[in-house]
């Protein structure tokens, strides 16, 4: 399978906290927020051995797709600093083909604060990577046949997703939109609902972001919005996912495991799901096999889990 994720290249560093941290801070916990690249460098200098990774939604997806031997492309834009080095070089030795734009601006960063009993506060600087563009996309990226996995935050310039979206399924691509974000969701959901309704062949998003799209629940939405041909895939955590398409409707089911870190899980349930789809299996042993791939994930601070545990997990149902 030929993967190709576009979306917002951000150096991921998840590290452990002490209880009450990012409060203290000035950030509510349990929540994400936006600040400048120089707070964002500020608090990033007082967290101790952070896991530092090539982050961002689709740079994760590419990462775990990487891992469960797809030929995997990432296209985003960094800056020319250490930074960018990094992301670049990091996700290169994951496997992933780097299809990198340089802009003036600092790399942009994804901190996840992690307290006791894995309680997660996000800090992001966005930086470089909201200069992408037209511009720099490669030809290359648009593939007959492949997989085109395009970030919800995209939205944010509606004119370039809708582009990337018209583009991918012009090449013959599976053109796949992961929602990625409850407040995304709400303030786009019009122009998104219209993106579901053309050129996307395959949806992910969580409960909050389904009803926030939709303004029904899950249950009572699901077999509308998933209708003519659309997949939709509701991720649910600790509860499973949901999977619908033309009128049926599949639960999957998760083990009940010890979370470390929910950083990039539902990226990589996203990778396992597409991987297994494009072998063959059928919708339920997908969800199952995305499931195990994503606990893995969990077990540690970052998205930036050993490949041969990625693989095994997702072996553990794909060939069971």
């Amino acid at each position: 399978m030929r993967f190709v994720g576009i979306g917002n290249a951000l150096l991921d560093l998840a590290a452990a906290v002490e209880e009450g941290f990012p409060p203290r801070c000035g950030f509510h916990t349990g929540m994400s927020s936006h600040v400048s690249t120089g707070r964002a460098e500020a608090l990033a200098g007082e967290l101790e051995k952070p896991n530092v990774s090539a982050g961002g939604g689709a740079a994760n997806a590419a990462r775990v797709a990487a891992a469960l031997g797809a030929e995997a492309a990432f296209v985003g834009t960094v800056g020319g600093d250490a930074r960018g080095r990094h992301y670049r070089d990091d996700l290169a030795a994951a496997g992933v083909e780097v299809l990198l734009g340089d802009s003036p601006h600092p790399t942009g960063l994804f901190l996840a604060l992690v307290e006791p009993c894995s309680r997660r506060t996000v800090v992001v600087a966005p930086g470089a990577a909201v200069d992408l563009g037209e511009g720099e996309v490669p030809d290359s990226a648009f593939v007959p046949g492949g997989v085109l996995y395009l970030e919800g935050f995209l939205a944010a310039r509606r004119d370039f997703l809708s582009y990337l979206a018209a583009r991918g399924a012009g090449a013959g691509m599976t053109v796949v939109l992961d929602v990625g974000s409850y407040a995304l969701a709400r303030r786009e959901s019009a122009f998104l609902l219209a993106l579901l309704e053309g050129p996307v062949d395959l949806a992910f998003m969580n409960e909050d972001e389904f009803h926030a799209l939709t303004g029904t629940a899950v249950r009572e939405g699901l077999p509308l919005l998933a209708a003519d041909g659309l997949e939709v895939v509701v991720k649910r955590a600790e509860r499973g996912a949901i999977w619908a398409c033309s009128g049926e409707l599949i639960e999957s089911p998760v083990r009940a495991i010890e979370a470390v870190d929910e950083t990039g899980a539902g990226d990589a349930f996203a990778a396992g799901f597409l991987c297994a789809r494009d072998q063959g299996l059928a919708p339920e042993r997908a969800l199952r096999a995305a499931n195990r791939v994503a606990g893995e994930v969990v077990r540690e601070l970052g998205c930036s889990p050993d490949p041969e545990r990625i693989r095994r997990a997702f072996d553990s149902v794909a060939w069971s």
